[in-house]
């Protein structure tokens, strides 16, 4: 059977949306983190706080610069060696702890003796060494002190600073080299500080750096100390060497180049507030930062993925389940919350944590998910106004033959005619007959003037217009559901309505009424219906899986508390595909026809007694009779064929109309040993072997069922295995426990079976077999109908298994 398409309920929709849009934010802020797209805000953060919280100084840090000043008075850059020299013959005068020459000194020059031998005096001397491109090929080199002065070095680093995409001096890779990183930067070297390299990497002949570490200022540029070059080396300064000790003595000293246009200056985030930064004292903070363990490290990507998934997945599945205002103020504070996080592990963990991806893709996502909202709410207010104009067509179609085109004038007419008073439209003026006041003219006279008024034109904007279209013909809905509940309600028949899962919808007050809920409110729908008695041979669940499962209706005749008798119409509702989701139960009170229904059951139980009775009489003037002949044997086989018709009808007539029946503890094997008496002449007759097979203890065999009837269905089936089996065979009867809640009872046959095509009609009243061969045998075909009917009112249940020309086999399942 074909089915409809089902369609996406409004949670699967949900559920896939919300993970598509965890998906599609994913994949942006993970793609987003490795390429960088939003480094600007990150980095605009990052100097925003680098730039108003100053790193502490060291305080023994000093530095010799070589600026404006020095170059015009002592020459432009660069120097003899051999003023170089007398400069840092001056300065190890003043005994320094530690002299960085932040000067590169290679090649062969004149005055490279003269720097040697000023140099070796330094107890403690740092020099500088570059990698640069060479100028032929690109070809990368390492540019060392020449080796004289190499060798009275005491420590030796790199002096390079490294530039951020924006061309801002941020940190510096603390271990660089050609093939592999093994130069430490001149800082490290000079301080001291044990460093291991993170960088493993060995590339032939090309620049390898790693170990990057991002330096915090301590201000702008002039935050530490400066003394001029040219005051050292101008001997006509008096007054200034007591001072210049005090400065220098036991200090670290840092020489550099800060005349303009000479040395190198570089863009740091301090810069918007002291200009440029001379190299010099970038090293000079980077020292600092050293000796005090300050330095900023840069969180790994893994980290920073890990956040930014975690924020986007709280963002995504957070965001879709509030309402809007909730939502907009939710998204305001996830926004901001990956700053926060930022500024926290940066003062708190000295970390860098670039977060700004999580800000724009949380900032992305409000806007698209609005959009579905707006999307699906659009969408709904569309199908909803297409189904109710669609329902409304219908339903005019539908009562097409009821529609009528009713004037103003005949509505005045009516209206005048009903309220016996003058009522005018369109100048049509009827005159007034009584003047008793009238609820409904007054209601009349508003609906005029609500008709009269100027409509109120719908929003500009396309949804608000929706919006209230959709009020007025919610409006309208509301009005004839109200209009059909109060119908429903005061039906004389009762309705009562239940969803396919055992919900209530509605039961009005004749339903109320006969299942007598007021004064005894069930606890279940199935408590409620066990107060119908349902049709014979079937259950409350049986009817239930047709009318909701193979949404066919049935009706049949019922009582319900207090005996009434009632008409039962129970009909699927709804449209589902595979399945009706509400069903209808309807409910006529009988006790009316069942009056005069009595009246006549009585004349029939009458004319069945007057039918008996001669049938009776005729078997006993043949019995009596001593002329035998096969006229009278024939005469005699019919009129017991009659009276055996005539006996099982009414027997099943009388279970059929009791809604109860006395039960009680019997002794299932003993109803088995009085069944098999009531047969036992009738088998030794033909031939037939009755066998009894008791498989279960003497406490067992106990169950809660009325004797006589159980006794009656049992004779029915043993008498149907002695007649449909020929002599000289064995009918079995089993007693059986399966399990602890179940006893079955079984009667085989060795006879004739039942043809495959006929054992689904065998329990059907008044069905025969048409093979030949069990001709002489039919019978009315009520007594495995009477069986099933007892079974059934036991809340048992019987299987058939049998095969042609092999024999019979019923099984009998009781509760115990």
């Amino acid at each position: 059977m074909a089915t409809r398409p089902r369609q996406s309920s409004p949670q699967r929709r949900f559920t896939v949306e919300s993970l598509l849009l965890l998906l599609l934010a994913t994949v942006f802020s993970l793609s987003a983190n490795h390429l960088g797209w939003f480094g600007v805000f990150d980095r605009a953060f990052y100097d925003a706080i680098i730039s108003r919280i100053a790193a502490p100084t060291d305080e023994d840090v000093v530095i010799a610069a070589v600026d404006d000043t020095t170059i015009h008075e002592f020459g432009p850059w660069p120097w003899p060696r051999e003023l170089q020299a007398n400069l840092v013959s001056r300065l190890n005068a003043f005994e320094p702890k530690l002299i960085v020459l932040d000067i590169l000194h290679s090649g062969t020059a004149a005055g490279n003796p003269a720097l040697v031998a000023a140099a070796a005096d330094v107890p403690k001397l740092a020099l500088p060494m570059m990698v640069e491109n060479s100028q032929f090929g690109g070809q990368v080199v390492e540019v060392l002190p020449f080796p004289e002065l190499l060798q009275v070095a005491d420590a030796l680093g790199h002096v390079h600073v490294e530039l951020d995409p924006d061309a801002i001096v941020r940190g510096t890779y603390l271990f660089q080299g050609v093939g592999e990183a093994y130069w430490p930067h001149l800082m490290a070297s000079a301080s001291g500080t044990d460093l291991t390299s993170d960088c493993s990497t060995v590339v032939s002949r090309e620049l390898v750096k790693c170990h990057y570490k991002r330096v915090p200022f301590a201000g702008p540029a002039g935050t530490y100390p400066y003394i001029s070059a040219g005051l050292l080396l101008n001997p006509q300064v008096n007054g200034l060497e007591d001072r210049l000790r005090t400065a220098i003595q036991g200090k670290v000293v840092l020489v550099g180049i800060t005349a303009t246009g000479v040395g190198d200056w570089i863009t740091s985030p301090t810069s918007q507030r002291g200009g440029p930064l001379p190299g010099v004292e970038f090293n000079a903070n980077l020292y600092s930062a050293l000796t005090q363990n300050t330095l900023i490290d840069t969180a790994s990507m893994l980290a920073t993925n890990l956040l930014t998934l975690l924020f986007v997945a709280l963002a995504t599945m957070m965001l879709p389940r509030l309402p809007p205002k909730p939502m907009l103020w939710l998204t305001l504070g996830l926004a901001s919350l990956p700053f926060l996080v930022s500024f926290l592990a940066l003062i708190w963990f000295a970390v860098y944590l670039p977060l700004a991806t999580v800000t724009v893709t949380v900032a992305l996502v409000y806007p698209i998910w609005s959009w579905r909202r707006h999307e699906i709410a659009w969408g709904f207010i569309d199908r909803e106004l297409a189904r109710i104009d669609s329902e409304q067509t219908d339903w005019r179609q539908h009562q097409g033959h009821l529609q009528l085109e009713v004037t103003q004038s005949d509505r005045a007419e009516y209206l005048a005619e009903l309220l016996r008073t003058e009522v005018s439209f369109d100048g049509s003026t009827y005159e007034r007959t009584d003047n008793r006041p009238n609820q409904l003219l007054m209601w009349v006279n508003d609906t005029q003037n609500d008709n009269k008024k100027p409509k109120v034109r719908s929003p500009g904007e396309i949804l608000a217009a929706q919006i209230n279209r959709l009020e007025r013909r919610a409006a309208e809905v509301r009005q004839g559901r109200a209009l059909g509940l109060d119908g429903l309600g005061r039906m004389p028949n009762g309705v009562a309505i239940f969803s396919a899962t055992g919900d209530i919808r509605l039961i009005n007050e004749a339903a109320s009424e006969l299942l007598d809920i007021k004064t005894s409110p069930p606890t279940s729908v199935i408590e409620l219906l066990r107060r119908l008695t349902p049709p014979l041979g079937k259950s409350w669940f049986e009817i239930l899986n047709q009318v909701i499962l193979d949404k066919t209706p049935i009706v049949f005749e019922s009582q319900v508390t207090g005996q009434r008798p009632v008409f039962v119409a129970a009909e699927p509702l709804g449209d589902g595909p595979d399945f009706a989701e509400n069903w209808v139960l309807t409910l006529s009170d009988l006790t009316t026809i069942r009056g005069a229904q009595a009246q006549r059951e009585e004349a029939l139980a009458f004319l069945s007694h007057d039918i008996r009775s001669p049938l009776t009489s005729v078997l006993a003037l043949i019995k009596n009779s001593r002329e035998e002949s096969d006229l009278l044997q024939d005469i005699a086989r019919y009129t017991q064929k009659g009276l055996s018709t005539s006996e099982q009808f009414l027997q099943l007539s009388r279970l059929q109309l009791q809604t109860e029946f006395e039960t009680y503890d019997i002794d299932a094997e003993q109803v088995i040993n009085n069944a098999v008496e009531q047969v036992f002449f009738q088998a030794r007759e033909k031939g037939i072997k009755l066998v009894q097979k008791i498989e279960v203890d003497e406490e067992d065999v106990w169950i809660s069922a009325n004797g006589e009837l159980l006794e009656r269905a049992l004779i029915n089936l043993l008498t149907n295995a002695v007649k449909y089996s020929p002599a000289d065979t064995t009918v079995t009867v089993e007693l059986d426990k399966p399990d602890n809640r179940l006893l079955t009872i079984s009667v085989e046959d060795q006879g004739y079976g039942i043809p495959e095509d006929e054992q689904d009609l065998i329990f059907e009243p008044y069905f025969r077999s048409n093979q030949q061969i069990l001709a002489e045998h039919r019978g009315a075909g009520l007594g495995l109908r009477f069986v099933k009917t007892v079974v059934d009112r036991h809340r048992g249940s019987i299987h058939l298994s049998s095969t042609w020309g092999k024999g019979t086999r019923f099984e009998i399942s009781l509760p115990r």
